[in-house]
């Protein structure tokens, strides 16, 4: 059976090379910088996701609520290999008395998978940016227990941080969310407002209600797929189609990919 769903509910903090011991799991906002100096930590709760489920596409959409100056930097989402505590962890430990292979999570293959997901070149404040992680998902979907969350990095030739609103900011419109499109599984009960769409057809094409207000700032780079885009804040995040037979209607709000 297909289904669509937008997660909304995890965990997140960052690390910092410039504060070894802080932990910011309360920060209203998540911090990535060049050259790995300040990185981000995010995991979803993804249960509800069948286990037979084949995951046609996810993406995480974050928003970015502000940067320290106007370059760019390129942000990458990878898979981490090991548990942590949110309220214990920085740069030197994943948890208390349980440090990283190398400080900063940055032990490739033992702290975290270096084959990441897809790469987004930021350039903007008070938008929306969307980046594939499809495969990190199916691996998570096929080994549940090994779901220890995202680790983003950034890269770039500018010394430069982006600050993501985190699952703690004060409006939840603009939280972190892992849009995925599954077929197959056996079917989960919907949430409460779930209903079917009245006149099913092949597809459907979700229609965003929420548009943030916007800053005037430059406009980040177009994603891989920039054919199919939404008006609004959610002017950068290509589309995504779901089965009509979950109502489009009650999507409302999400960015939405393709």
């Amino acid at each position: 059976m297909p289904g669509a769903e937008l997660f909304k509910t995890g965990v997140d903090s960052y690390i910092s090379d410039w504060s070894h011991t802080s932990n910011y799991h309360t920060n209203p906002l998540v911090i990535v910088r060049n050259a790995g100096t300040q990185k981000g930590l995010m995991t979803f709760d993804l249960s509800r996701i069948p286990p037979a489920a084949e995951i046609q596409q996810a993406r995480l959409n974050l928003f970015i609520k502000g940067r320290s100056n106007v370059g760019h930097l390129n942000v990458t989402p990878y898979r981490l290999l090991r548990a942590w505590d949110p309220a214990t962890v920085n740069w030197d430990q994943a948890g208390a008395g349980q440090p990283w292979q190398k400080e900063g999570a940055a032990a490739a293959g033992v702290d975290y998978d270096s084959a990441g997901g897809g790469t987004y070149d930021m350039a903007c404040q008070d938008c929306w940016i969307s980046v594939d992680v499809t495969a990190i998902v199916r691996y998570w979907v096929a080994h549940p227990a090994e779901n220890y969350g995202f680790l983003l990095l950034g890269s770039g030739n500018v010394g430069v941080e982006y600050q993501f609103a985190s699952f703690d900011y004060s409006d939840p419109n603009y939280r972190p969310q892992l849009a995925i499109l599954w077929t197959g599984g056996t079917p989960t009960p919907l949430p409460p407002g779930f209903t079917p769409s009245p006149t099913p057809s092949a597809t459907q094409t979700l229609t965003p209600t929420l548009t943030p207000t916007r800053t005037d700032t430059p406009s980040p780079t177009p994603s891989p797929t920039p054919s199919e885009g939404v008006s609004g804040a959610y002017a950068t995040i290509p589309r995504m189609r779901f089965p009509a037979t979950v109502g489009a209607e009650n999507f409302g709000g999400m960015p939405h990919v393709d």
